[in-house]
């Protein structure tokens, strides 16, 4: 997937939505039964390639990184290789731009929930519920996000994954950052209210108690 004629689109391919976009198709890809899914790159320089390698005086120049690469690392902490996706129900009126992807990580005894918020101007809580009333703890959340107030147009240097940026190199800068968020009830179920701020994503990892 990923392939487009003529290198892609200034301003669509290579800014923050795109990694909105992979991270949610990949999940769709998933959600098929597919084992793997293969995001085109190209020749390195087009506009939606995520690790780009340039020529310079027939020199390679350093890498550096387009905002799709952030979702290639959230979606591997996510899946990492031993999940299995969960059916969901989106259980609030509009839903439009909100997309909830949970898998059950077996080793780790841990619900993972991907959400997304597509919304490029509305910030919107999500609650998580599971169909128990015990037997899971509090959530720790892991963002993607951009600090521009435009979000979805970023291009890389305000964007982060829980802290993390990538530089010039694939130099990770910053430092790691999570949030927890307590469990509560809703509607006689377990449930966890996540704030998800306007065009980002968010891994929520649930553990199981005992």
């Amino acid at each position: 997937m990923n392939t487009i004629s003529n290198s892609g689109r200034d301003g669509v391919s290579n800014v923050f939505a795109a990694a909105l976009w992979t991270l949610d198709g990949s999940f769709e890809v998933a959600a098929t039964g597919a084992v793997g899914v293969n995001l085109h790159q190209g020749a390195g320089q087009n506009l939606y390639t995520a690790i780009v390698r340039w020529y310079d005086n027939d020199r390679l120049a350093p890498v550096f990184i387009r905002p799709p690469f952030y979702a290639f690392v959230l979606f591997k902490q996510a899946v990492r290789g031993n999940s299995t996706m969960l059916p969901n129900r989106v259980a609030w009126g509009e839903v439009d731009g909100i997309k909830v992807w949970p898998l059950w990580g077996e080793p780790e005894k841990e619900l993972r929930v991907v959400v997304i918020n597509k919304r490029p101007l509305d910030a919107v809580d999500v609650i998580l519920r599971v169909s128990k009333n015990s037997g899971y703890g509090g959530a720790t959340v892991t963002r993607l996000v951009s600090s521009l107030e435009r979000p979805l147009e970023s291009r890389g240097p305000e964007i982060s994954y829980g802290g993390i940026t990538y530089g010039i190199g694939g130099v990770r800068g910053g430092s790691n950052v999570t949030e927890h968020v307590k469990r509560g009830t809703s509607e006689g179920k377990l449930a966890w209210r996540i704030y998800m701020p306007m065009g980002s994503a968010a891994l929520v990892v649930i553990p199981r108690l005992g």
